[in-house]
C-alpha cells in the first residue's frame, strides 16, 4: 500500500502545477459554501432566539441621535443627574416587560492575563435566552436582583456572576474572583458550551458567551454615564407601540434625550435581506468555481489514464492489482478533496457547513472512483501495450 500511494505522490509532484491550481480552487470554494452555510444557520439560529424572546410581543430598543457634544453634556453636568434619576423611574415604574443587557464593559483578571467581557443583565436573562449551565433558576432569582451602587457600600462585596464555558479550566462553583481593578465576584455557576445570544441593533450575528462574566444589572445613580448607558441597554417587550408612550412623554418633559423607539421587526428585515443576498453572492460564486475544479479533475482523470495505460499496464504485468492501480490514480483526487475538507475544519471547526462540505467530497470522490473504475476497468493488459505500440 505504502508503495501504491508513493507512485500516487509521484503522480502529484509531475503534475505539481496543475494539482495547485485544482486545490487553490477547491479550497477557496469549499469556504465560500461553508461560509454562505454559516451564515444561514446563524441566521436562523439568531432569529429562533429573538422570536421566543418576544414570545408574540415587539421588541423595542431606543435609538440614539445625541449628537458628540450633546453627550458630553450629559454626562458631565452633574444638573442632570436629577433628570436621569426621574426617567430611569419611568422606565422601572412602566408596565412593560424589560429585558437589559449591558456589554459595553471589560476587566482583566489574573493580573492582565485573562482579558473578560462585563454583561450586566436583568434576572429575565437566561430565561429568555434560554442558557443553561451549573446553575438553578433559584439561583438566578435570588442573586440576580437589580442592585443599585449603593449597596455595596452597605455590605454586599462580592457581586454574583455567572462565566462563560472558557472559564471552567481557572474557576470553579462557589470560588470568588478577583479582578485586576479590585472587585470581587462570587461564581454561582458557569454556561454550557456554545452558549449564546443575539443583541437587538447589534448586528445580525450571533454573540459567543464563552469568555463573559455575567452580573446583575447595576445602577449608579450618581453616574450620568452609567445612567445613560442603563437607558440604552434596555429592550421593551410590549403588544402595542403605544405602552411606551408614557417613557417618552416624560423624555419629552425633562427635555433630555434626543431619541426615539425603534421596533427590531425593521431590523430582523433588513438581516433577512442581507442574509439573502449573502447567500446567493456566496453560494453561486462558490458553486461555480467547485463546480469547475470538478470538472477539471475529471479532466486530470482521463488524461492521466490515457496518457499512462502503458505504465499501469506494464506495473500489472509486474505483479500490480487492478485495485493498486485504482487506489494510485484516486490518491491525487482524494488529496484535493480532503484539502477542502481540511481548511473548512481549521477556519470553521464542526459546524454544519464544515459537515456539509465532507458530504459533498465524499460524493465527488465516490463519482470520481466510479469514474475511474470504468476507465480503467474497460481495457485489458493487452490493449493498453498494443495502443502504446500503436
Amino acid at each position: 500500500m505504502f508503495r501504491i500511494l508513493k507512485f500516487g505522490w509521484i503522480d502529484i509532484k509531475i503534475q505539481k502545477k496543475q494539482f495547485f491550481v485544482y486545490m487553490i480552487q477547491i479550497v477557496f470554494s469549499c469556504l465560500l459554501i461553508c461560509y454562505m452555510l454559516q451564515t444561514f444557520v446563524s441566521y436562523k439560529t439568531a432569529l429562533k432566539k429573538i422570536e421566543y424572546i418576544s414570545n408574540n410581543k415587539e421588541i423595542y430598543v431606543l435609538k440614539d441621535e445625541i449628537t458628540e457634544k450633546r453627550f458630553e453634556e450629559l454626562v458631565n453636568d452633574n444638573a442632570y443627574i436629577h433628570k436621569f434619576q426621574q426617567l430611569i423611574d419611568v422606565i422601572d415604574r412602566a408596565e412593560v416587560e424589560l429585558l437589559i443587557v449591558n456589554n459595553n464593559y471589560c476587566t482583566n483578571l489574573q493580573n492582565g492575563k485573562i482579558e473578560a467581557d462585563i454583561m450586566e443583565v436583568s434576572s429575565n436573562f437566561f430565561e429568555k435566552y434560554k442558557l443553561q449551565g451549573n446553575f438553578t433558576q433559584e439561583e438566578i432569582e435570588n442573586n440576580f436582583v437589580m442592585y443599585d451602587s449603593s449597596v455595596f457600600g452597605n455590605g454586599i462585596e462580592e457581586i454574583p456572576v455567572i462565566l462563560g464555558s472558557d472559564y471552567s479550566k481557572y474557576y470553579e462553583k462557589g470560588e470568588v474572583i478577583r479582578d485586576d481593578f479590585g472587585g470581587k465576584y462570587k461564581v454561582i455557576g458557569l454556561l454550557e458550551k456554545n452558549s449564546s445570544i443575539v443583541l437587538p441593533m447589534q448586528g445580525k450575528e450571533l454573540i459567543e458567551l464563552r469568555n463573559v462574566i455575567i452580573c446583575p444589572t447595576c445602577i449608579d445613580k450618581s453616574d450620568q454615564g452609567n445612567m445613560l448607558d442603563y437607558i440604552f441597554s434596555c429592550q421593551f417587550l410590549v403588544e402595542k407601540r403605544q405602552e411606551l408612550d408614557m417613557i417618552e412623554q416624560k423624555n419629552r418633559e425633562l427635555k433630555l434625550l434626543d431619541t426615539y423607539f425603534e421596533c427590531y421587526d425593521y431590523q430582523i428585515d433588513i438581516v433577512k435581506n442581507d442574509t439573502y443576498e449573502a447567500m446567493v453572492l456566496f453560494g453561486c460564486f462558490g458553486g461555480i468555481i467547485f463546480v469547475f475544479s470538478v470538472i477539471g479533475i475529471f479532466c486530470m482523470l482521463i488524461e492521466n489514464i490515457n496518457r499512462k495505460q502503458y505504465e499501469y499496464a506494464i506495473n500489472m504485468l509486474c505483479g500490480a492489482t487492478l485495485t493498486d492501480i485504482f487506489i494510485r490514480i484516486l490518491f491525487p483526487v482524494m488529496c484535493l478533496m480532503m484539502s477542502g475538507v481540511a481548511v473548512c475544519i481549521i477556519v470553521w471547526g464542526g459546524v454544519f457547513g464544515t459537515w456539509f462540505i465532507l458530504f459533498i467530497a465524499v460524493v465527488v470522490f465516490l463519482l470520481t472512483a466510479v469514474f475511474a473504475f470504468y476507465q480503467i476497468k474497460s481495457k485489458t493488459i493487452i490493449t493498453r501495450i498494443r495502443k502504446e505500440e500503436w
